[in-house]
């Protein structure tokens, strides 16, 4: 098979800069979780086994993934990309701001979740938004009641929440 057919990049004159960032995040991220359950302070343990193990454990993976990210970068190992969809990308930054501004204003995590679920949907090429709104709507309700009332937990009130 040759490079078309596979669709990698094999024998190309310079890496993907692309994917180099990614590594560099992931290797960024482990960093940092690594540096976070380095700071723990715990109490003596038989075992010697406490909650650090488990976030030096994902920092290690997420390490490792880095380096082979840009390990692959430099080889060619990743598929071409498809172009670029702007509209996509802009309709997700909706949703994600939409959802930190109610939370911040209070609207709730129901009318947080619903705007999120919607745009995404919309993102990925769903023309239905007010369906999306009320799919997205049941989730959140669902999540919220789950949480809240069967696993007592706290999530962001709005006034629908408070009705509950």
């Amino acid at each position: 098979m040759s490079d078309t057919e596979t669709g990698l990049r094999t024998g190309r004159s310079s890496p993907d800069l692309g994917v180099i960032a990614v590594g560099i995040a992931l290797i960024t991220a482990a960093a940092v979780i690594y540096a976070d359950a380095a700071q723990m302070s715990m109490a003596p343990l038989y075992a010697k086994i406490g909650p650090k193990v488990v976030p030096q454990i994902v920092a290690g993976g997420l390490a490792l993934f880095g380096l082979l990210t840009v390990f692959g970068a430099f080889r060619g190992w990743f598929p071409a990309r498809e172009e670029e969809d702007a509209a996509g990308a802009v309709w997700v930054a909706a949703g994600l701001g939409f959802t930190i501004l109610s939370l911040i204003l209070h609207f709730g995590f129901v009318a947080a979740m619903t705007a999120l679920f919607a745009c995404t949907s919309r993102a990925m090429g769903r023309r239905a938004f007010l369906v999306d709104a009320a799919i997205g709507a049941a989730i959140g309700l669902s999540v919220y009641l789950v949480f809240t009332k069967l696993l007592s937990l706290s999530l962001p009130q709005g006034p629908l929440e408070s009705l509950l």
